[in-house]
This record gives C-alpha cells, structure tokens and sequence, in this order.
C-alpha cells in the first residue's frame, strides 16, 4: 500500500503501519477488525486507504458513521482519493445505488430493515 500519486496524499508510518495490520488480520482469518485511534491521528485517511485498495480491485466499499458531519467528509475524502463517485444512504438524500462507495447514515440502515422487505442496494 503506497500514497495514492493523484491526490498526492502520504501516509504517515503509523497510518500505513496501521493500513497494513488490518489487512493482515482480514488475510489470518479475522472477519471483523476495529482500529480505535483519537481525535486528529487520520482515521478518516486510513479508512480511506484501505478502501482505495478495495476500489482498485473493482470491489465494493460500506462506510458507516453517526453523524452528518462524518459522512460528508468521508464521501469528500473518498471521492477525491479514489477518483469514485460515492453514494450517501441518508435519509432526506438522493441515493447513488450504482456506486461502488457508500457512505451511509447508521440511523438510516438501523431504520431500513430488510428483513422487513426494505432494500439497500449497494453494485456488486
């Protein structure tokens, strides 16, 4: 995993060491991996490398967050790294299903069950 050479954005060495350990653990085995890290160490630029890693195979990306404010700038940051249109599953949103990137609104998902015959459709 490298900078991304046409946004120009450099990991950190604890980021990409961090962008490293994750997809190590995915390859032992592990299915479900969390990083917690404070406020301001570039949480949203680790998530958004190792979904650029996922992009380049043609393969889908979910991000979740809780607040409007995160959303946004996650769709921002994504977009601009990985050159993808992205859609937002947020409620008073025009959705983007045929985009490979969502970002969406836990409160949404929460509220869109489809167990109950709700669909989310996110391209495959």
């Amino acid at each position: 995993m490298t900078a991304d050479s046409k946004t120009r954005i450099q990991l950190r060495s604890y980021q990409l060491d961090i962008a490293q350990q994750i997809f190590s653990h995915w390859f032992n085995g592990y299915s479900s991996v969390a990083v917690q890290l404070p406020t301001g160490s570039g949480k949203t630029i680790i998530f958004t490398a190792v979904a650029n890693e996922f992009i380049s195979l043609n393969e889908p990306v979910l991000v979740i967050a809780h607040r409007t404010e995160l959303i946004t700038q996650a769709a921002s940051k994504l977009e601009t790294v990985t050159n993808h249109s992205i859609g937002i599953i947020k409620a008073g949103l025009l959705p983007n299903p045929d985009s490979l990137i969502q970002v969406a609104s836990i409160q949404t998902l929460v509220r869109r069950n489809p167990w109950r015959g709700d669909t989310i459709k996110v391209k495959s």
